[in-house]
């Protein structure tokens, strides 16, 4: 476990490696104060970015940089999982 200021977590394929892996990807990025749990947390900073397979909209993986992002990023493991 590494502990980092902003707090950072993660799950699946980063943008390059699911490139390099042969996927044509779509990417999703989104800062805080554009999402409802980021105004809800009256958080500016941080962001989310998720990573799909064009094709299928499968979720290859995501980060989120910012405060509780280990709790937020959860909503992206079942998806990615399946």
């Amino acid at each position: 476990m590494v502990f980092t200021h902003p707090t950072v977590a993660s799950v699946g394929l980063k943008e390059s490696d699911a490139v390099a892996a042969g996927y044509k990807v779509l990417v999703g990025r989104a800062g805080y104060t554009e999402v409802a749990k980021g105004v809800a947390m009256d958080e500016e900073n941080g962001f989310v970015k998720v990573v799909l397979e064009e094709e299928t909209s499968k979720i290859l993986g995501g980060i989120v940089v910012g405060s509780e992002a280990p709790e937020l990023v959860q909503q992206l493991v079942l998806p990615h999982e399946r």
